[in-house]
């Protein structure tokens, strides 16, 4: 939406896709990978766990240390990387 905040949007985006909602607490990471900005937040999520998607085919739950064994797009390695170093 025109001139919605980042944090707006992902509040909104969240509970569209996941029925949930969350408190967004700051920016952690941002970066550019080719055509493609990443801005990633730090957020907490108010109420229960999602069990459904409506966007994707599968939802689960990871540690921090286990994220590095998915299957990543280029774009979202950098902030992947600032999340999994301090586990290893």
């Amino acid at each position: 939406m025109p001139d919605e905040e980042l944090s707006s949007a992902l509040i909104r985006e969240i509970k569209e896709e996941l029925s949930v909602d969350i408190k967004v607490i700051r920016e952690f990471d941002c970066t550019t990978t080719g055509d493609i900005e990443l801005v990633c937040f730090v957020c907490d999520l108010v109420g229960e766990r999602p069990t459904t998607s409506t966007d994707h085919s599968e939802l689960r739950w990871v540690s921090e240390k286990d994220l590095a064994s998915l299957d990543w797009s280029e774009a979202d390695l950098p902030a992947v990387k600032k999340i999994v170093i301090p586990y290893c």
